[in-house]
């Protein structure tokens, strides 16, 4: 949720890529890789760590966004863990009000001193932007050295049910768990449910079915609001849903939903 009415709205990925291309690239922008993954590693390697943060920053106004409604009706049901490659800091605020408690965990060194449900932020925070992961390079090291939030992501990706809300599904670390998952339990793995205002392709549709993801298409039921505006809609109608007909937790059972929830840049702004 915007502050106020001149803060400008969290970037998609492409406008991230157009920002970096310009700063890099100038005139010949177009020439610039599309990729943002390598667009980010040259940003990195020509200019630094500090201006890259610093990009982020800029780009990512986080001082100037509220957690809004649907951050607030996500955290107040009853998931095991919400899993999240947002650099904000929307949810870990938004945790601190949630009728529940979440521990939050930044990194690696906290998942020791979690005892219930947790916020962990898997790409980082801006909130410490040298931990942040955007680059080829971050991506390739990552299951070194993050061995822990993959070894923990896994676990969640077995023992839970999944919902991605605010998530292409197109994450390479996502991709890469789901199918480590799915290559060792087979036909019973847990369902990855991806929820959204798709307008899915049949071969986008059958492409997912094939990695063990279940869509939920809402975009029917959130045709008539405005086109930045459906995504948001779609997931609150979700959320109405789930709070509707949430069951009762079973006493022996401390966490009756899993969920893995990563943000698209540009759903904080509505949400």
């Amino acid at each position: 949720m915007l502050v106020s009415n001149d803060t400008p709205p969290p970037p998609l990925w492409s406008h991230l890529a157009e920002d970096m291309a310009r700063e890099l690239y100038g005139v010949q922008s177009a020439n610039a890789p599309r990729d943002p993954l390598r667009l980010a590693e040259e940003y990195r390697v020509g200019l630094g760590d500090a201006a890259l943060t610093d990009f982020l920053r800029r780009r990512i106004r986080d001082d100037a966004l509220e957690p809004g409604p649907i951050h607030h009706a996500l955290l107040d049901l009853p998931w095991a863990d919400v899993l999240t490659t947002n650099y904000d800091t929307l949810l870990e605020r938004a945790a601190k009000n949630a009728r529940r408690s979440y521990d939050v965990v930044l990194a690696e060194s906290d998942l020791p001193h979690t005892r219930g449900a947790r916020v962990i932020k898997l790409h980082g925070s801006l909130q410490d932007g040298a931990n942040v992961v955007i680059s080829e390079e971050d991506y390739r090291t990552y299951p070194d050295r993050r061995a822990a939030f993959v070894n923990t992501a896994r676990q969640v990706f077995i023992e839970n049910e999944l919902c991605l809300l605010g998530f292409s599904g197109d994450d390479p670390n996502f991709l890469q768990w789901a199918g480590w998952v799915r290559d060792r339990l087979s036909t019973r793995v847990r369902r990855i449910y991806l929820v959204g205002a798709l307008n899915l392709s049949s071969v986008k549709r059958r492409l997912l079915e094939s990695r063990g993801i279940s869509p939920i298409d809402l975009a029917s039921a959130v045709e008539s609001e405005r086109c930045d505006l459906r995504h948001a809609a779609a997931i609150s109608l979700f959320l109405k849903h789930l709070k509707s007909a949430r069951p009762e937790p079973p006493r022996v059972c401390r966490r009756p939903f899993g969920l893995s929830y990563a943000a698209i840049a540009g759903w904080s702004s509505v949400a």
